[in-house]
Parts: C-alpha cells; structure tokens; sequence
C-alpha cells in the first residue's frame, strides 16, 4: 500500500514538474505586460484546477496591491480594487512573503469579502502566493476555489510557477521600460535636430565685423539659444536667451521666443520697443511659471553703435584697448513676468578692435571638482587673456571651462556669443 502511494507520488511530481516546464516555455513567450498577466491568470486556472485566479502587482510608490489585470464582466470593477500592506489575505502575504492556505475564507478573519460583494463571486478557499524576484514580492497571485483541496504539493508548485511568472514579468517591465526610453531618445533626438534647425545655420555677413556662438546643451535639448536677425544691410539683431526651466517645456518655449523675435523685429523698430512687444507676448502666453533671461542687441553697421536692451540676463563684456569690461546700463525683468513692465535702452559708440562677449549663466555657474564654481572674476579674466578674434575668444572660453569642469559633467545649458569690430 505505502509502494502504491509512493508511486501516485512520484506520479503527481512528475506530472507537476511537466507542468512547470510547459508552464515556464509558454509565459516566456511574450514581452507584451498587459498579454503575459492574462497568460499567467488563465494558466493558473488551467494548472491548479480552480474556479478563478487572481493577480495583483505590488507598487513600488505606496505599496499596495492593485489588479493590472482582471478577466470577466466585472474586469473594470475589478481593477479599481487596492489593497494596502497587511490587508486582506493577499495583503497578509505581501506582508509576511509566505504562501498562505485557506480551506473556508469564511472561518478566516483576514478574509476581505468587499469583492465578493461587488463582483458576485462567492470565493469558499484560496491558495496566495507571493511572486518573487531576487527575494524581492513583486505581486500575489491566488487560486481560488480549487476541484480538489488543496495539499503541501500544490502549495509547492504554485508557489514554483509564481516566481517563475515574477521573472517573467519584470522581464516584460524591463523591456517596456526600455522600449519607453527608445521612444522617448528618439523624441528628443527630433526634438534637438528641430531646435538646431531654429538656430542660426550661418553667420550675418556684415563688412568689419566677426561673429562668433556655440549652443551647447546638458542634455539632448536646449533651453539656452541665441540667433541673429538681418535688418536690411546695416542692422543686425543679436539675440541671447536662456529659459527658466527644462526639457520640452523649455524648448518649446524657446522656439516661441525666437519665432516672436524674428515676427516683431524690424529696422524701424527700436529695441526698447521691440522687447517691450515681445515681453507681453510671452506673458500673455506663458504658463507653468516659465521665463527667459535675454539681452537683445542692435548693431548698426554703417553708424558703428551698439544699442542693447537687457532683460534680467547677466550683463556682456566689452574688450576695448585690452581692458575688459561690464556694459551693464539699464536691466530690466525677464521676460515673461510681467507684461506691462517697460524696458529701457542703452547705447555705445563701437571702435575698431571691440570684443564683445554674450553668455548665458550655464558659464558662470560651471563648477570644478573642488565644487566652487567659474566666478564673474574668472570670467573676466579669461576674456582679457583670450585671443582678439571672435573664434579664437570663443574656442579659448570652451577649452578653459572644460579643463576647469575636469570631466565633471555640467548642470546647465552653456551658449557664447563673440562680436569683433574689425575696422570703422
């Protein structure tokens, strides 16, 4: 008799090992999240001979069990369900990581009958299982309701083809989660190619003076820009501009600045003017409490002067007869805060021989890897040793700043302008 059952044994083993093997082929043949918890919900009936299954995914944020899936009339209601740490029999199991048997749920005070009542279904006896990865529950799943009760061999493979259905789904997560991240790369690969198509493709071609600038991004978009406007043949607008804020957001709202810069600037319009007109755009249209810095300047080529309006942004240096200095003037609010402030004009007389340099914060707030970061005192410094050419200012400031970072990866956006007045 003993022989005999050890036989009926051996038996049951075998056929459950066979089951395990098909089991763990057929849940593995799909990376698709939402599909593979089907299979897993339908396989579980079909192998452990129940009524129902059920399976919840634990979130990593608060904790609680919710139902990705659910099967039937009443898959909606289903799935509103959340049950937190320690709540209910699937909850108790989250909580203590142990398989958990249940003949009669109505004898056990740990079962939660808020289902039941809501969905029908009368639940007599449940099996739950944790689903662990690397020792780590990552959801439950129960059968419910089994033909035959329920011994130490069914706990057994249930809790087998649990944690085989664990790996199965964080494999699935993981390939969503890098299919996401391809999507989102591309995203911004587009998104980079478009914002580096709204800056300048070339430099103006103005008689006596070099123009130089490098837009460079922390990551794949900018909210830093700059652009030049031709004005007819004796005027050049120079734009310099840096967005509060990241991202697509940021980007956006830079490719509305510049487009409203090159819709409102004209030769006849003064730069005061101009920006008080742009600045109530901005603000008019603005939203999640975004700004740019900028500094707008007017160069007249036939006149020689310089006519520059500065909106919050940190004020150009001037090399003039190898001293280097602020042009600070009148500064007035970002743009984009207040749409009835008015800005006000400056104006210089340009020499043969100015260097001008425009840069945004991404300079000053550059740090080393002793954490103190590229002060205004080194800026100024740096240009007054730098070449007299607009390049070779330019080159010199981005090989400075990347032996200053030593590798250290930058915090913020960086774009340079360099201006120089070649002859009268």
């Amino acid at each position: 008799m003993r022989k005999e059952t050890d036989t009926k044994s051996l038996k049951k083993r075998l056929s459950n090992l066979a089951s395990i093997i098909k089991v763990n082929e057929i849940i593995n043949s799909t990376l698709n999240l939402k599909k593979l918890l089907t299979i897993i919900m339908e396989i579980s009936k079909e192998v452990m001979r129940v009524e129902a299954s059920s399976l919840m995914l634990k979130d990593e944020k608060t904790g609680e069990l919710t139902y990705e899936i659910a099967l039937g009339e009443k898959g909606k209601e289903i799935k509103k369900f959340r049950l937190k740490k320690g709540q209910g029999i699937a909850g108790w199991v989250a909580e203590k990581e142990k398989p958990l048997l249940i003949p009669e749920v109505k004898k056990d005070p740990r079962f939660n009958n808020q289902l039941d009542q809501s969905t029908g279904f009368k639940t007599k006896s449940i099996l739950a299982v944790p689903m662990k990865v690397k020792g780590k529950v990552v959801g439950i799943l129960e059968a419910i309701n089994p033909c035959q009760p329920f011994g130490e061999e069914e706990v057994e493979l249930f809790t087998t083809f649990a944690n085989q259905s664990g790996i199965a789904i964080e494999n699935a997560r993981l390939h969503q989660f890098l299919l996401e991240r391809q999507k989102v790369e591309e995203e911004l690969r587009i998104a980079r190619l478009i914002q580096n198509n709204l800056l300048p493709q070339k430099y103006p071609r103005v008689k006596g003076i070099q123009f130089w600038a490098r837009n460079i991004p922390v990551a794949g978009i900018s909210g830093d820009f700059y652009d030049f406007i031709e004005l007819g043949k004796e005027q050049t607008g120079i734009v310099l501009g840096d967005i509060c804020g990241k991202g697509i957001p940021a980007a956006l709202f830079m490719a509305k600045t510049i487009s409203d810069f090159k819709l409102v600037a004209s030769p006849d319009k003064k730069p005061g003017k101009t920006m008080n007109a742009i600045n109530k755009l901005l603000a008019e249209s603005a939203t999640l409490g975004l700004f740019v810095t900028l500094i707008y300047l007017l160069l007249d080529a036939k006149n020689r002067t310089l006519t520059y309006v500065n909106a919050g942004h940190p004020a150009p240096l001037i090399k003039r007869l190898g001293k280097v200095k602020l042009l600070e003037g009148e500064k007035g609010l970002p743009l984009g805060v207040s749409s009835d402030f008015s800005f006000k004009e400056n104006k210089i007389k340009l020499r043969k021989g100015d260097l001008l340099f425009l840069y945004t914060d991404g300079l000053s707030e550059a740090k080393g890897k002793n954490g103190k970061r590229f002060s205004s005192e080194k800026i100024l410094k740096l240009v007054n040793d730098a070449p007299n050419d607009a390049a070779g200012l330019g080159k010199e400031v981005l090989q400075k700043i990347k032996f200053f970072s030593q590798g250290k990866p930058a915090s913020d956006d960086l774009t340079l302008v360099a201006i120089k007045v070649e002859s009268q």
